[in-house]
């Protein structure tokens, strides 16, 4: 019975959070998450010239396990703060699960922020290096 609700709630969550367009996101083609245009200049000007030199190949690698991360992570939390909200909306005034479902809102957001941070000073980083 339990088990069944749970079931049924997640559908119910995933089918919401899918509809209301954040699904979108899950098929956005990875060229749109280029951060400038000289990055899509970049990628256009290696892929013409046939072959791609170490350093930037490397460089690229690295930016593109960050972007998938950093999306990863994003939906992660998206999905957190969601089942928060439920259970937020769902404890019926007990204290202890209102608490839990707060804490789980934070701790979700916090982690967006690390991450941006995270993906924000790894950019500095390669965007730096010679």
């Amino acid at each position: 019975m339990i088990l069944k609700r749970i079931k049924n709630t997640l559908l119910s969550i995933s089918a919401i959070v899918f509809l209301s367009g954040v699904g979108t996101v899950c098929i956005t083609p990875p060229y749109a998450l280029a951060d400038t245009k000289k990055e899509v200049q970049t990628a256009v000007d290696d892929l013409s010239d046939g072959h791609v030199d170490g350093t930037n190949k490397i460089k690229s690698t690295i930016r593109d396990v960050i972007n998938i991360m950093l999306f990863l992570i994003g939906m992660i939390a998206v999905l957190m703060i969601v089942i928060a909200g439920f259970r937020f909306v769902t404890s019926n005034g007990d204290s202890n699960t209102v608490s839990s479902a707060k804490n789980t809102i934070i701790y979700a957001v916090i982690g967006i922020v690390v991450a941006v941070m995270a993906y924000a000073i790894v950019n500095f980083i390669l965007d730096n290096i010679a």
